[in-house]
């Protein structure tokens, strides 16, 4: 990808030639040095670089990467911890991912995959010798080089011995490729990298991962409980790979005994030995201390669908394809992106460097029996009651989770979210090869349930998704390097003007949004003793204004009638960094409470309270403050309490799915032509309503769409506007629009052109 406009030309004295993609931490860019070396650079986002613990972090972590040396690992050229915008470089290493490979061109051979596996055996070697675990292999974290594969992206490695930069209840990795033990406390040690390598050599010599899954949750399920899915898998190799998958992470080889087992002739190897007591690892797996908090979480690699899979993008990101519309590219190899020339004798890297990325943590997973949460935490499986049969298999789990065993027929509004689709809501007719898109942060968990439910409605087709920010994925999209963006706000006439010259048809094609879900913003609250508190508009604009500092203040009981208010100070904490939760809340004090003098924005205008950054953050501080409250994503909040919000209706609203999609009811498109932008009546006082809720759109061409994948973007979008994909997302928080709208959405997405 191009670099973009507001993108640096240099940093630390490099020439920066172009995007290679961008992450949850940073943006990776290609580089040259005055020599000319190629490198790849990750410059972290400058809403990180204000925080001195990740600067802290981070400078571990150049630290860190700089100790690992060896033939199969990437090596750190330079780096900046102190820099106003953090940065590191590693040496630029040419060639497709492991995961753009096998989607391109199908499993490896069993043979290459011994070859595979050696070469990431010496590299793990190389890693733990100097007293590091990688966390986070897996297929888009190996590059296949000329000479042999090359492990990268070390951002979420950590010392074993790093104890005071870790925090407890933190999981990192990616979850089709995490161990046990990083499921049931956090924490991984050398076997757990060992557990990480048995499932990318699954994927490598099957296209398929050996526990794979359709939600995190249930990916988790299956690592824990389950055992792993080896069809396919050559039977020569079943002996290194089996013992690697070990629940008991003792009982898994050291890279030492994998390397034994590599050296003797196929038809010779027997089982690698499991580790004696002199060689297992100084600190158990199970106990080693989980890492840092996170805000944002790691992207699982897409699934490969069973038809022949189609080519990806051939530059890659941080975790996840460039994203790009483009026909198949002749011999199978990844295509070239569009602003950029294809390369015969060096196709473009996946993200080389280590990422600062920290994801938060998946649910634990949980057996069936495990007795119900308190029924008045939201019962985010709620809306969940009726969906796919894959996706349905969990909600006993989530239901355990989120609000009991009889928490899912019904959110806390009334109402029940779920119902059959109609026969033909969609069609995969005509759908085939790779579509890309990219923007919000805040719909990225959608599109990953999106995209699977669709590859395996549709198969041939492959969907990927780039959270990179709604502004920066409307520069992709604009750039005609994506087939579609996504957005936290309805398009701007400035937008509309910019996208005309990529949807250009004869003159008159232009850029128009469809909504896709809404999200509910929460006010999440830790007040020991008080369950469902209820507050308003005023009441909260006076809170976080600062006027209203004490629990048991007379305007919070008269909300609360016969409730005991503890004679606590009100804590209330904002988000510090620039975000569409912050607009959204904001907005609604602005429009709604007649009390909040300051302007509605993405960042928070009062310099009273407690600044935190990121919805991960916000969360864990509201959980830790007695007295505090903050506002959250509805799923950022799942584990905290939420008070109801007295709208004027005849009862109090809780924040969930439900609520959002009543009020969602009540919008008036305020789009012209196929662009159904949306205002919500943030006034309503319908029953049930709950109008403090953000709406994210799909943003594409209404004319002027690349012609080879115009019928996959209208399956796709048709497809996340059906009822059951509508539906197989409100567990994770996300509101499902109404029928009407729905409706309205597809009426639209038959009339791209």
């Amino acid at each position: 990808m191009t670099l973009l406009e507001g993108d640096p030309r240099s940093v630390g004295g490099y020439r920066l030639e172009s995007r290679l993609g961008a992450g949850g931490m940073g943006v990776v860019f290609l580089a040259r040095s005055v020599s000319g070396r190629r490198l790849a650079i990750k410059v972290i986002r400058p809403e990180l670089a204000t925080d001195d613990g990740f600067r802290v972090r981070f400078g571990r972590e150049v630290e860190a990467a700089r100790q690992v040396s060896g033939a199969f690992t990437a090596p750190v050229v330079d780096a900046d911890a102190d820099a106003e915008q953090p940065w590191l470089a590693t040496l630029f290493i040419p060639g497709p991912s492991l995961h753009q490979r096998v989607a391109a061109k199908g499993p490896l051979p069993a043979d290459e995959v011994r070859l595979l596996a050696a070469g990431l055996v010496e590299a793990l070697r190389d890693i733990h010798r100097v007293g590091l675990v990688h966390r986070d292999l897996k297929p888009g974290n190996v590059l296949l080089a000329d000479d042999g594969p090359r492990v990268i992206d070390f951002g979420i490695a950590r010392a074993i011995a790093a104890d005071p930069l870790t925090r407890t209840g933190m999981v990192v990795g990616t979850p089709a490729f995490m161990a046990p033990e990083q499921f049931r406390t956090g924490g991984v040690g050398p076997a757990g990298d060992v557990f990480a390598l048995g499932a990318v050599l699954v994927y490598a010599a099957t296209g398929h991962g050996p526990f794979d899954g359709e939600s995190t949750h249930g990916i988790g399920f299956r690592v824990v409980y389950e055992e792993p899915d080896l069809t396919g898998l050559a039977q020569e190799l079943l002996p290194l790979v089996e013992p690697c998958l070990a629940k008991d992470p003792g009982a898994r080889p050291t890279v030492e005994g994998l390397l034994a087992a590599l050296s003797v002739a196929p038809a010779e190897t027997q089982p690698p030995p499991a580790p004696t007591e002199v060689e297992r690892p100084s600190a158990p797996a199970d106990t080693q201390p989980p890492s840092a908090p996170a805000t944002q979480p790691a992207h699982p690699e897409p699934a490969v669908p069973a038809a022949p899979p189609a080519p990806v993008a051939s530059q890659a990101t941080v975790g996840v394809a460039t994203l790009a519309l483009r026909p198949d590219a002749p011999g199978g190899e990844p295509s070239a992106p569009a602003s950029e020339p294809p390369s015969a004798s060096e196709p473009p890297s996946a993200s080389q460097l280590p990422s600062a990325s920290e994801p938060t943590p998946p649910s634990a997973p949980t057996p069936p029996s495990r007795p119900g949460r308190a029924p008045r935490r939201i019962a985010l499986a709620a809306a969940a009651a009726v969906v796919t049969a894959s996706v349905a298999a969990l909600v006993p789990l989530l239901a355990d989770k989120y609000g009991g065993p009889d928490g899912g027929k019904e959110g806390r509004n009334g109402g029940s979210p779920s119902a059959s689709a109609p026969a033909a809501e969609f069609s995969c007719a005509g759908a085939q090869g790779t579509l890309l898109g990219s923007g919000s942060s805040a719909v990225d968990a959608a599109m990953e349930e999106w995209a699977a439910g669709f590859q395996k409605a549709c198969p041939g087709t492959t969907v990927t998704y780039e959270a990179m920010g709604s502004g920066a994925g409307f520069e992709a999209f604009r750039s005609g390097s994506t087939g579609f963006a996504a957005s936290d706000t309805p398009l701007d006439p400035e937008k509309v003007v910019q996208s005309k010259a990529r949807c250009d048809a004869g003159g008159n094609g232009q850029a128009v949004a469809v909504p896709l879900a809404a999200t509910p913003v929460a006010v999440a609250y830790n007040l020991p003793g008080v369950s469902d508190l209820v507050l308003d508009a005023p009441t909260l604009a006076k809170i976080f204004d600062g006027r209203i500092s004490r629990w048991d203040d007379a305007a919070i009981k008269e909300l609360n009638p016969g409730v005991p208010l503890p004679s606590l100070s009100v804590q209330a904490i904002h988000r510090s960094d620039a975000t569409n939760t912050t607009r959204v809340f904001t907005n609604y004090l602005k429009s709604v409470s007649g009390e909040w003098p300051h302007e509605a924005g993405t960042e928070w205008p009062v310099p009273s309270g407690q600044a935190v950054s990121g919805n991960a953050r916000l969360r864990e501080q509201v959980g830790a403050t007695a007295g505090s409250l903050g506002y959250a994503e509805l799923a950022g909040a799942a584990e905290l309490d939420t008070a109801l919000l007295d709208t004027g209706a005849d009862r109090p609203v809780a924040a969930d799915a439900a609520g959002a999609t009543k009020a969602l009811a009540s919008a008036r498109v305020v789009g012209a032509g196929g662009d159904l932008s949306l205002a919500l009546d943030l006034t309503t006082r319908a029953p049930g309503a709950y109008p403090l809720a953000s709406v994210s759109y799909g943003v594409v061409c209404d004319k002027g769409n690349d012609p080879a994948g115009l019928k996959t973007l209208r399956a796709f979008l048709s497809y996340v506007v059906s009822k059951p994909a509508q539906q197989s997302v409100a567990a994770q928080g996300y509101a499902p629009l109404p029928d009407a709208l729905r409706e309205r959405v597809r009426e639209t997405v038959r009339g791209l052109g």
